[in-house]
């Protein structure tokens, strides 16, 4: 209590009192515990103090070290300093063979790493866990340790794995490990089923593994519960919801812990906004504030996002060579840690930039119009690879349009063909493609 309202002298004496408290009844939890609080309400002098006073128990140095970093990456810190925080814990793990505590770590650094954005180091963090050889010779027999922290890295394995647009490998990869008891597992296999009947305009389907997900996850549940009202069209209780997140967030006296998902639920509160409102002023202090807050808490890739969503804005402002600008700075990020949907998504509103900043007429206009056909390629082959079916008939379209300025008649009923196959295998809203999405 101290530590959060600043009064870290205070709080130094609570944790002394703890700790000599914890030492006299052998309770290595609750020392644990202290020597993490008080290297947050130490700063950071105190904090090598404190913890250079505890050598004689390494699992009390490893828990402390665990516990600080996590504090400390939902309390805006720096990552190098939270990664080192994590290189101090692991040493201890590795030095004193404590192979809970190692799996542990491994698992930690994969959260933390996919908090900032880093997809590809959370999915080698949850490799190197799901690999780790940790079997111990019993008698004439051998066992191997299994923790929580492993069904948290499968999960984590399975995330990615449909993150990248693979659902074959991240249904296999669920299905390997479907008889584990484990809440993570469950709710990634409810997350994944959610996402991609979304996806697929499946509605029904949706509804359902949402509300499976809500037994694990309360407000992921609500936040694609919110995402499913706006594709549907339902404005105002996709808003509904959306406010309700946010209210916890506010209120929650530990929301500092929800700050991805603060910025999540504005990200989509900022679509709902643009897609069904003519003034674009309120929706661009949301994604100002959405990014401040991004960057404050160095969510990269959420901070890349917001940007996107900005540059969105710009396009449909009319403010084409701003939003192109912005769309180039950014696009890097997205195509290097982004998922196949994004990737797909942040490609085709580079295209529509450079359409919208395209010369008038001549020669250059047919090379960048060719150059944009060749550019949507890759976008229906992401679209397509998650199944994301009202997307890929807005790329056919598009393309079907760009074919068509060029005098590419071949090309622009191949692509009318193409559509009216899809849309005819695949009967979607066409009013839902009025939506204006990143």
């Amino acid at each position: 209590m101290h530590t959060h309202f600043g009064h870290f002298d205070l709080a130094m004496e609570g944790v002394h009192e703890a700790l000599s408290a914890a030492q006299e009844a052998a309770d290595t939890s609750c020392l644990a515990h202290a020597a993490a609080w008080g290297a947050l309400a130490g700063g950071r002098a105190r904090r090598s103090a404190l913890l250079a006073r505890l050598p004689s128990a390494p699992r009390v140095a490893g828990a402390a070290a665990q516990l600080m970093a996590q504090h400390a990456a939902v309390n805006a810190a720096n990552p190098c300093e939270v990664f080192q925080i994590i290189t101090r814990g692991e040493s201890i793990n590795y030095l004193h063979s404590m192979t809970d505590f190692t799996m542990a770590g491994l698992a930690n650094t994969a959260a933390l790493w996919s908090l900032y954005g880093k997809t590809e180091m959370a999915s080698i963090s949850c490799q190197l866990l799901l690999n780790l050889n940790t079997k111990c010779n019993v008698g004439s027999s051998s066992v191997w340790h299994w923790s929580e922290a492993c069904a948290v890295a499968g999960a984590g394995a399975a995330t990615v794995a449909a993150w990248r647009g693979e659902g074959a490998l991240a249904a296999a990869l669920l299905s390997h490990l479907h008889h584990l008891p484990s809440p993570p597992l469950r709710a990634v296999a409810a997350r994944h089923r959610a996402g991609a009947a979304l996806l697929a305009g499946k509605w029904e389907e949706a509804d359902l593994n949402i509300r499976q997900l809500a037994s694990f996850d309360r407000w992921e549940s609500q936040l694609l519960k919110a995402e499913m009202y706006f594709l549907k069209g339902d404005a105002m209780d996709s808003l509904e919801t959306l406010q309700d997140i946010l209210n916890y967030c506010n209120t929650e006296d530990d929301s500092l812990h929800f700050s991805s998902l603060k910025l999540k639920a504005m990200i989509l509160m900022s679509q709902v906004q643009l897609s069904y409102s003519s003034s674009q002023s309120t929706n661009i202090l949301l994604l100002n504030e959405a990014l401040s807050w991004a960057k404050r808490y160095h969510l990269h890739y959420l901070s890349a996002t917001v940007e996107m969503h900005i540059a969105n804005v710009q396009l449909h402002m009319g403010c084409a060579k701003n939003a192109l600008v912005l769309v180039r700075k950014v696009l890097p990020v997205i195509m290097a840690h982004g998922s196949a949907y994004d990737m797909a998504r942040g490609l085709l509103l580079y295209t529509k930039c450079r359409i919208a900043t395209a010369p008038p007429s001549g020669e250059a206009r047919v090379l960048v119009f060719q150059s944009c056909c060749e550019a949507l390629e890759s976008v229906k082959e992401n679209f397509c690879k998650i199944g994301a079916q009202l997307r890929l008939l807005q790329t056919w379209y598009i393309q079907a349009q760009l074919y068509n300025d060029v005098g590419n008649i071949a090309g622009r009923n191949q692509c009318a063909w193409m559509y009216r196959q899809l849309e005819t295998q695949n009967p979607v809203d066409l009013s839902n493609m009025l939506h204006i999405m990143y």
